[in-house]
Parts: C-alpha cells; structure tokens; sequence
C-alpha cells in the first residue's frame, strides 16, 4: 500500500490488525480501515492517516 503522506510504500503484513502504525519514510500515524459489505466486494480495506482527536 501507498502511505496517504509521502506516497512512500508501506507493506502491511496483517490486513485484519487495525492499531495504529508509524510510516518509516515520514513517521506520520497511520491506520488500516476496514470497510465490510460495500459494492467493492465482501472487505475494502484501505490506509488512512490516523488522527488522535477523530479516532
């Protein structure tokens, strides 16, 4: 995946772990959203910057 920041690429090794995670290129928060039953298909998963006031 992209990092949303940088657009330097992250590798994720566990797409059903959703805890926060640093970028290593920018250091920025970031979070895996799991999105279920949408027209994607059965999950969409995709990597957003984590902000602590929202989240």
């Amino acid at each position: 995946m992209i990092c949303p920041n940088c657009e330097h690429g992250v590798t994720i090794e566990d797409y059903e772990d959703t805890k926060p995670f640093q970028c290593t290129q920018c250091e920025e928060w970031l979070v895996l959203d799991v999105d279920e039953g949408t027209y994607f298909g059965a999950t969409h998963t995709t990597l957003r910057i984590f902000d602590i006031d929202c989240d």
